[in-house]
């Protein structure tokens, strides 16, 4: 889900936001280590491009346009109690906030460690913004999480997607506009 939400999401352009002060940002390239530094005055209008921010190569590495659910998935650390597969977000017991880069806990060469159950990555699951960002980021987005992991669970359980005999199975094609959608495609849904 994480993965398909990063590379469609539903409204690839945040709503407008308004600066009241100048802004000034800097970043610095992951791919050819310059800085950059900009500064938005004040006034200005600034749209994020959230379709972009999913699709970002520093951050996802060169096949960032490819659909790979795994590469939002590590194996646990033994410091760590549970990561939400909603929302990607740590949640620990109250005695026990803490995950293996703040413990000092042995990490292997690939940067794993643990009984070797996979988890959602936290640092990747808050690296895209499928609902926004900041002060003004949907106020729906932990309800939107919940009902599509509880909508994808249950068709998942519940029926067999299967490709309609003659017609093309589904590409990866999308129309976009104030949202975007797949392109139009034939499916048949059985019970299982």
């Amino acid at each position: 889900m994480l993965e398909a939400m990063r590379l469609a999401p539903v409204v690839p352009l945040a709503l407008p936001h308004f600066t009241d002060t100048d802004v000034r940002v800097s970043n610095s390239s992951a791919t050819t280590g310059e800085p950059g530094e900009m500064t938005i005055p004040a006034g200005s209008i600034v749209i994020a491009n959230l379709w972009s921010v999913g699709r970002d190569p520093d951050v996802w590495n060169a096949d960032s346009d490819n659909f790979r659910p795994e590469r939002f998935l590590r194996k646990r650390s033994t410091a760590q109690r549970h990561i939400s597969p909603v929302s990607g977000r740590h949640k620990a017991p109250e005695e026990d906030r803490s995950d293996a880069a703040s413990t000092g806990t042995a990490v292997d060469d690939d940067g794993t460690s643990g009984d070797g159950s996979l988890v959602v990555d936290r640092a990747l699951a808050e690296s895209f913004y499928p609902f926004s960002f900041g002060a003004r980021r949907c106020v729906g987005e932990s309800l939107g999480r919940l009902q599509i992991f509880i909508f994808f669970a249950t068709i998942m359980r519940s029926c067999r997607l299967l490709q309609v005999e003659g017609s093309p199975p589904p590409g990866d094609g999308e129309t976009y506009g104030d949202v975007i959608r797949p392109d139009a495609y034939e499916i048949r849904v059985v019970a299982r």
